[in-house]
């Protein structure tokens, strides 16, 4: 999408044709530095324009779990601050406690300062804001209340549930629960079909039609108020994916 523009109507055709609703985009570091300036801004922009037209939403993914700590908080707000004349429709921050030295700074810490981090971001972010996180964290104490209370008190657009797990059954044991309790709070649950992964936890190999069948299915045991959609890790590999 940074690409020439000529590409941007074939790539929103094949999303679209795809069955994706919703794009989220990561970006390298020389990238972002890129999108500060011509052509790689105006590229995007012609990009979610096009998305837009097709009904597609394009949201920005940011991942950097050292923005959990206070020390490099600010990174993530500047970066926010940076990134905010262009036209995405939210963000999601990718911010895994466990990608920290978590047995040495200890989970409660981690996850308070966490929260800490996403109202700042919420405060600083032109756009709704979400978190990607493993739904072990949700029921962590944090006090008197859960982690997921406390999330649903931030008001975040969307919490999206790690949940690599090839297993419906298993899936819907970890999440519907979560679900249920926290009815406040609206959730995603990622799947992935990136081939490096164990086969118990990527649908890498079954077939489109296979994954399309699994996904539904899924989808249909999930069904609440406060469920928002499946997530699939990542593009790349969907694509490719034998039909």
């Amino acid at each position: 999408m940074l690409a020439e523009d000529e590409r941007h109507q074939d790539l929103s055709h094949a999303l679209k044709a795809s069955g994706v609703k919703d794009l989220m985009l990561s970006f390298t570091g020389a990238q972002i530095e890129a999108l500060g300036g011509e052509p790689a801004r105006g590229r995007l922009q012609a990009f979610v324009r096009t998305a837009e037209r097709l009904g597609l939403g394009v949201k920005l993914v940011l991942g950097e779990p050292s923005w959990i700590l206070p020390e490099h908080r600010d990174d993530l707000i500047t970066l926010l601050r940076a990134l905010s004349g262009l036209p995405f429709a939210g963000v999601n921050l990718d911010l895994e406690p466990n990608q920290l030295d978590e047995a040495g700074l200890g989970t409660t810490y981690l996850l308070e300062e966490l929260l800490k981090t996403l109202a700042d971001a919420k405060r600083a972010s032109p756009w709704p804001v979400a978190l990607s996180i493993h739904p072990r964290y949700m029921a962590a104490r944090l006090g008197d209340i859960d982690f997921a209370t406390a999330l649903e008190r931030l008001g975040l657009d969307e919490v999206v549930l790690m949940t690599y797990v090839v297993s419906r059954e298993r899936v819907l044991q970890i999440v519907t629960p979560i679900l249920d309790a926290h009815t406040g709070l609206r959730f995603g649950v990622a799947q992935s079909v990136e081939p490096f992964l164990a086969p118990q936890e990527s649908h890498a190999g079954v077939g489109y039609v296979e994954f399309q069948r699994r996904m539904k299915a899924l989808a249909e045991g999930l069904v609440r108020p406060n469920f928002t959609r499946l997530h699939v890790q990542d593009w790349d590999a969907y694509r490719r994916m034998p039909r």
